[in-house]
């Protein structure tokens, strides 16, 4: 099935689950492999499944990267959190994404309702002959079309009906008009508010810089300190003026603004804004460092000037340059990744060996696992791109849920055959202690051995 430009993921689920069967519950089971799963607006899960499944053409990178959010929110998260987001992402797990891309523990209101421009609803109907979501008018913070400058609507103005609620049942496909019958498409309401447009705009200029990876999160409070340091907020030595900081955020933004997209007012020395800005030590969502960039800067061009001038000193180039010339300095780097690398992919190895012939139901052989086996997760977790050695073992013997689950019936199946029980699908599944099947070739898998069991026990007999 064709994904259509700027379209987000939840929007192609919708329009393929209503093609056929129109119950939900058997469109849901046909896409992911079971019928229990509530699809997410910014980062959905079981990517995996769809792919897997072949839902879509694209691979899980590419649904990934061009119709989620997830370029927006690992512009602003460690590369050990990205990658934890971007795995579970492609697994069953959908509560671990948003926990661990901080958007659970943000102070931003998270919706799930969607959002479209009228002006938009029209073209895809002359260019592609049916509506669609939008990933850009999705994005948090977007109130107008960067296109039409249209007020994004989430809601009829004439009836007030909610155009959308996604839920376990429902995968709701973008209307023509709301469920009274009004007509969204002349729902046209220009916005006048500069603030307003150029909020919409930086966000999705941040957007688009997320997908190039053309920014650095560990650079953005160099730049916060060098832009305050300008505009006399901060003093040589680091300290903000965090009470001055507040009130020119109370005069660049109004609590409507702040209010209509789920903002609320800092207040107080350990407020959210005062958080932002001092030393990183944990996550915040998007659309607050938006609110600080256009707060300190007059948009994120400029911002993206100065981010690009942080710490690129010819001064600072010659001394390190002059260092590394210097006869009494040792130049050796400080650990020696080659020796590293073989003397973990040994740990790595007799690992794998130790836990596949380990007793028991089989343990599924993940990076977390394999790490905390050898005592050595962090160094996995942080330097695998220096272990050419370690990454490609790792490679070659991790296992997708769908290998585990098919190691987890052979286990049982030989398992109940040592013990002389009848073999039946409901027994080998709780004998593998298995729940929900990952994928339909899980299904197929079981079925196959099965039906070869009772081929080799008829020419037995």
């Amino acid at each position: 099935m064709e994904i259509y430009p700027d379209e987000i993921l939840v929007s192609a689920l919708a329009r393929r689950a209503n093609t056929g069967d129109k119950r939900i519950k058997p469109s849901i089971k046909r896409l992911f492999g079971f019928g229990h799963k509530k699809a997410s607006v910014d980062l959905p899960s079981s990517i995996g499944m769809l792919t897997a499944n072949k839902v879509f053409t694209m691979s899980n990178e590419q649904l990934i990267q061009d119709h989620t959010l997830y370029p927006l929110f690992h512009l602003f998260i460690t590369d050990a959190q990205a990658t934890k987001v971007f795995i579970a992402m492609i697994d069953d797990r959908g509560s671990a994404v948003h926990l661990t891309a901080g958007i659970m523990a943000s102070v931003v209101r998270h919706k799930q309702s969607l959002k479209l421009c009228p002006g938009c609803l029209r073209d895809d109907y002359t260019v592609y002959g049916e509506p669609f979501w939008h990933l850009n008018h999705q994005l948090p913070g977007m109130l107008v079309c960067p296109k039409h400058l249209h007020r994004l609507i989430s809601n009829c103005s004439t009836c007030g009906e909610e155009l959308t609620v996604i839920t376990e049942s429902s995968l709701p496909l973008c209307p023509s008009h709301c469920r009274n019958g009004h007509d969204l498409a002349a729902q046209v309401e220009k916005v006048h508010d500069d603030k307003v447009h150029i909020l919409s705009c930086g966000i999705t200029r941040l957007y688009e810089l997320g997908r190039t990876g053309a920014l650095n999160h560990r650079k953005f409070h160099q730049v916060y300190q060098q832009r305050l340091k300008q505009l006399g907020l901060c003093s040589s030595k680091g300290r903000v003026e965090q009470a001055k900081v507040s009130q020119l955020f109370r005069r660049c933004y109004s609590s409507n603004l702040l209010n209509s997209i789920g903002v609320p007012a800092p207040s107080g020395l350990d407020s959210w804004l005062a958080c932002v800005l001092r030393a990183p030590r944990r996550s915040f969502h998007p659309l607050l460092h938006m609110l600080v960039i256009l707060c300190l800067w007059d948009d994120v061009k400029s911002f993206f000037v100065d981010y690009k001038n942080v710490g690129n000193y010819e001064t600072t180039g010659y001394r390190k340059g002059t260092r590394m010339k210097s006869p009494n300095i040792n130049n050796k780097p400080r650990v020696d990744w080659i020796k590293r690398d073989k003397q973990v992919a040994h740990c790595i190895n007799e690992a794998i060996l130790e836990i596949r012939s380990a007793p028991g139901k089989p343990r599924r052989l993940t990076i977390c696992r394999i790490g905390r086996h050898i005592g050595q997760l962090a160094l996995l977790e942080r330097h695998l791109d220096k272990l050419p050695i370690c990454r490609a073992l790792l490679h070659r013997n991790l296992e997708t849920v769908v290998q585990h689950q098919k190691n987890k019936i052979d286990w049982a199946f030989d398992s109940l055959i040592l013990s002389g029980n009848v073999l039946s699908e409901w027994r080998i599944l709780r004998e593998a202690a298995m729940r929900k099947y990952a994928s339909t070739d899980v299904v197929s898998y079981l079925q196959q051995k099965l039906k070869l069991n009772i081929e080799q026990a008829s020419i037995a007999s």
